[in-house]
């Protein structure tokens, strides 16, 4: 599928352009016709429900907006309008380390157990410089993580059970000796920060962070007013989702900020000498992992990936975020100076490939539009009918289908493998999206339930009759 140079102006709705530095006149924007053409398949093909996309180059920011703040209402995005950057927010994290080293409020190189309870024992090597460049031992997630909820899983997760988990955890690895991307350890290194200096993450990431840069549409929390400019979260599959609120590992994701403010911090990052924290970001853009030694990607700075270097300069830096219902990216060019911000309020994974494509315009490499399929109009299916589909289905002596269903959709259990929603596509017949297989349905005529589904996949046509209740003690999962 090819895609026009730009979008219809049903589907995207340009905020009027201001591309300029505070104070300057705005100035000719010369990627706008390419940024439509390289964002059209995601909105078109209803990949991506709703996306503001940042680009400062040469000192000059560059704002676009495409789709809706609210899949099926004309809603669409602007400036204002917040988003959850996810584990972007790891990187401010990282700021904040070096900001509060600089000060003397703590050593980059102090074990983490100087800031915990006397009764959690670490080995010494986790220090606060190898919680933020994951390379501390500690695992990805808590080993006692188990939410209320998964819509909102990090909400209920307090100081007391951070302190019970590292209690109780086992190390991945000996600190230093391996490499683990982890929420756990950049989480606990922002509450460990936060109370040695007697407040709270947010506050001290207001204070030390983004009054200095002047984000000022930047929270974790949100007030009424924000309330209005926050784009509402989408699945995948473009779905309402829900927000995702943090307590104690708010430093690895909590964050909520709008392009214009991202745009400041991506300026923060290329000119650091025009901000009161020059220092500080020099000191996190350094490359705090050895270059022999063991680390995610190409190394790890305090917080940012490195994706390029020139010698044992770190020149290309980035990080993605991603929760329940956002995906976001941002990510700079020292040596090209210039940056790419892009925010969008559906969880996918297609943002990678945008951004990607971003940095090679930026770069003058011409990419072509990706050429993606559309994701097929929703099919509303009357719920009696959905009914007659619920059941258990022999596929082989050992594998039952169970399908059941919850408010409007519809699920597939396989023996011994994860439940998945399949997706209709008419009345009877159903796709997943995780794999490529679908399942179809026969329904008889009398308006009973459904007497068999048969699942196409590979090639194969394995047809599944229905497990009638009397055998189903037979049949057990």
């Amino acid at each position: 599928m090819r895609y026009r140079s730009t979008l219809p102006a049903r589907l995207a709705t340009f905020a009027t352009l201001s591309a300029v530095l505070l104070g300057c006149t705005a100035q000719p924007d010369p990627y706008r016709e390419q940024v439509d053409a390289l964002a059209a398949p995601y909105i078109e093909g209803r990949h991506i429900v709703g996306m503001s996309v940042g680009l400062l180059v040469d000192g000059e920011m560059y704002t676009y907006h495409y789709g809706t703040t609210w899949a099926g209402e004309d809603s669409p995005p602007d400036d204002r309008t917040l988003y959850e950057i996810g584990s972007i927010s790891k990187t401010f994290t990282g700021l904040l380390l070096a900001s509060g080293s600089l000060n003397g409020d703590w050593r980059l190189d102090d074990p983490v157990t100087n800031y915990l309870p006397d009764d959690i024992e670490l080995p010494e090597g986790v220090t606060l410089r190898r919680l933020s460049t994951h390379t501390s031992g500690l695992p990805r997630m808590p080993h006692d993580f188990a939410p209320e909820s998964m819509d909102n899983p990090y909400l209920d997760y307090g100081t007391e059970d951070l302190h019970n988990t590292l209690r109780t955890t086992e190390m991945s690895y000996p600190p230093g000796e391996g490499a683990e991307y982890s929420n756990l350890a950049v989480g606990l290194l922002g509450t460990v920060m936060a109370e040695k200096k007697g407040t709270t993450y947010e506050q001290l990431l207001r204070d030390e962070v983004l009054t200095p840069l002047g984000m000022r549409h930047t929270t974790l929390t949100l007030n009424a007013e924000q309330e209005q400019h926050f784009a509402a979260p989408h699945s995948a599959d473009g779905e309402p989702a829900h927000r995702w609120d943090f307590d104690a590992l708010a430093g690895a994701g909590a964050i909520r900020s709008d392009v214009r403010d991202m745009l400041r911090y991506a300026q923060a990052q290329l000119e650091p000498e025009d901000t009161p924290l020059a220092e500080a970001v020099a000191l996190a853009q350094r490359r705090h992992t050895a270059p022999e030694g063991p680390s995610l990607g190409n190394g790890l700075t305090l917080g940012w990936f490195i994706l390029d270097t020139q010698g044992d300069i770190a020149t290309v830096l980035g990080h993605g975020g991603q929760t329940g219902g956002y995906a976001c990216f941002v990510g700079f060019n020292r040596a090209k100076d210039y940056a790419i911000v892009v925010l969008t309020n559906t969880s996918n994974d297609y943002n990678g490939r945008f951004s990607k494509d971003l940095r090679d315009l930026l770069d003058g490499n011409n990419p072509e539009p990706a050429d993606l399929p559309a994701r097929p109009e929703p099919v509303e299916v009357p719920e009696e009918t959905l009914q007659r589909l619920v059941g258990r289905y022999q596929l082989a002596p050992e594998m039952v289908f169970t399908v059941t269903t919850d408010a409007g959709k519809v699920y597939a259990h396989l023996t011994g493998q994860p439940t998945l929603r399949v997706y209709p596509t008419s009345p009877t017949e159903f796709e997943y999206r995780v794999v490529e297989a679908r399942l179809v349905f026969d329904l008889p005529e009398d308006g009973g339930p459904a007497t068999q589904v048969t699942l196409f996949q590979n090639g194969a046509e394995m047809p599944s009759p229905r497990i009638e209740e009397d055998d189903a003690e037979d049949n057990p999962e």
